[in-house]
């Protein structure tokens, strides 16, 4: 009975080391585009900073869009 727990704890481990990997990866991926995103916003919307000292509204939409349209 021991072993059999211990086999089956140790195939959960590896399941939960596998999910956090896949996330881990998935994560990975949504930073860089939107880094990749945010780059290309800059090339659109060439004024990176309003008066106020903040982000454009266009980017802000931009990156909202693209990320809401990811999910």
């Amino acid at each position: 009975m021991y072993h059999k727990r211990s086999r089956e704890s140790a195939a959960f481990s590896r399941s939960l080391l596998d999910t956090k990997k896949d996330f881990l990866r998935k994560e990975n991926l949504i930073m860089s585009k939107k880094s990749e995103l945010k780059r290309l916003s800059q090339l659109l919307f060439p004024v990176s900073k309003t008066a106020d000292g903040g982000v454009p509204q266009e980017v802000t939409d931009a990156l909202d869009a693209a990320l809401a349209a990811q999910k």
